[in-house]
């Protein structure tokens, strides 16, 4: 299954195999026809076409607004910023670039999964779901295992706890990335299915090379990084319990705001990979009929939506739990309005001056006309 399109398979296309085809976007269709696993398609999809796309257009809103507002802060700051500061802004980065793919998404569901957009766009924008995916997981994960080092083991690894380690752990990252997520653009492409007259965004890849990008995907991209997570918070909640006093409020805050980070990342994406598992069971005829595989399949639809959701979850949190970023960006949008304050004295001085020089000219050659015409009344 695809996350990047998770669509609908034979409930919503009268016997397509969806998933089959498709990663972690949205995508509808699979290639091969079967009869035997034909389910006649109900009014739920329906309702799929209108909200999905609604509730990307809202994430769409407050992933742009809020990640590019935490990359302001970010950048605009006066003081340099720590390790941890520049894993949330490339965290922030990955959420914006992908938000920005959800219009097409959206327009992709309302046209019932007829790609408008060409082949090119097609893989890139299914590439980019999954660059995301990863990006966003490894980055928490690299905010995880730096407050650990910073609470739970202060005193150990210090200097691999600077911001040129931590730039270098962000090239990592997206060159990880980038290869992890090498065979959705290759794989994924246009298809034009004559059956439903569409024109259709699909992962073109063979069943094994299907099968591997899902096991490989749950568990390089959710479950092990979930399980570093995880340790990490464990181990930095036990700390703070015994050294309360002694930590220093400012980690504290930053723990408190990577807990709730990890928290909301697992609350958003565990359902979806729960049922991208039952989805896989489907796949190898574990489970079967109609009622369950129109549920499971509807469920994947719908709680997709609460995954990509996470990406504009961050910067919420960020305004509600962290109190320096609300000090950076108040002391932000005062430098801004103080800014736009002296550009309007200045225009409103210039163009005081450009009406003084103006009444001054007109009065020079009211002047001089009087003086004209005196001489000439003279002569």
């Amino acid at each position: 299954m695809d996350l990047a399109s998770s669509t609908p398979t034979a409930s919503a296309h009268g016997g397509l195999n969806a998933s089959a085809v498709c990663d972690v976007a949205p995508c509808p269709v699979n290639l091969t026809l079967d009869a035997e696993k034909f389910c006649n398609a109900t009014t739920i999809w329906d309702s799929i076409y209108v909200f999905v796309p609604a509730a990307y257009y809202v994430i769409l809103a407050l992933g742009v607004v809020g990640n590019l507002s935490v990359i302001l802060v970010l950048c605009l700051q006066a003081t340099k910023r720590t390790a941890a500061e520049i894993y949330l802004l490339n965290l922030a980065c990955a959420d914006l670039l992908f938000v920005c793919t959800l219009p097409l998404w959206a327009i992709n569901i309302t046209r019932k999964y007829d790609w408008p957009f060409g082949d090119a766009l097609c893989r890139a924008v299914g590439g980019l779901v999954y660059v995301n995916m990863y990006g966003s997981v490894y980055f928490l994960t690299a905010i995880s295992v730096e407050r650990y080092f910073a609470v739970a083991k202060p005193m150990s690894l210090g200097l691999r706890r600077t911001r040129s380690c931590a730039r270098r752990v962000c090239l990592l990252v997206w060159a990880a990335t980038a290869v992890f997520s090498l065979p959705v653009f290759v794989f994924r492409g246009t298809l034009f299915l004559k059956e439903y007259n569409i024109t259709a965004c699909v992962n073109q890849a063979n069943t094994g090379w299907l099968m591997a990008n899902y096991a490989f995907l749950n568990v390089a991209g959710f479950l092990l990084p979930l399980g570093v997570m995880l340790f990490c918070a464990w181990h930095i909640v036990q700390e703070l319990r015994r050294s309360f006093q002694k930590t220093r409020q400012n980690e504290k805050r930053v723990t408190v705001l990577m807990c709730v980070m990890v928290l909301a990342f697992f609350i958003c994406w565990m359902p979806v990979h729960f049922f991208l598992f039952l989805d896989f069971l489907i796949r190898r005829d574990v489970i079967t009929g109609c009622d369950a595989t129109e549920a499971i399949e509807a469920g994947v639809q719908i709680l997709t939506v609460v995954g990509y959701a996470n990406s504009c979850l961050n910067p919420l949190i960020y305004v509600f739990l962290g109190k320096m970023y609300r000090e950076r960006a108040s002391q932000i949008l005062r430098r801004v309005a103080a800014f736009l304050r002296s550009s309007s004295m200045q225009n409103m001085s210039q163009s005081s001056r450009s009406q003084s020089v103006t009444t001054v000219f007109r009065v020079s050659q009211t002047n001089l006309t009087s003086v004209i015409q005196s001489n000439v009344a003279a002569l």
